[in-house]
């Protein structure tokens, strides 16, 4: 497959700022939610955008993140912005 399970990829000056790289594990809040993704470094990001897919909800529900709101006209969830936190996982190894 292109790709299987969910990844949030991240413009590299933001995951280098918050000492993240590919592979990395990062916390992920939203005003609802806070889940546990690994991040996807990707230069053709802009800077302070992230990208995640939806559509892997067995191995990470970022539908969780999503906010309560509905496009007027379509009547369809506002699934695909939603303002997000991200910090590095904390090691509990350390």
């Amino acid at each position: 497959p292109i790709r299987s399970g969910e990844e949030l990829d991240m413009n590299p000056i933001d995951a280098e700022r918050l000492g993240l790289a590919t592979g990395s594990r990062a916390e992920v809040s939203s005003r609802r939610a806070t889940i546990e993704m690994t991040i996807r470094v990707q230069p053709d990001l802009p800077v302070g955008l992230c990208f995640t897919t939806y559509h892997f909800a067995d191995t990470t529900d970022v539908n969780q993140l999503t906010i309560e709101a509905w496009d007027v006209k379509s009547g369809t969830a506002e699934f695909k912005a939603t303002a997000i936190n991200v910090r590095a996982k904390e090691d509990v190894h350390a």
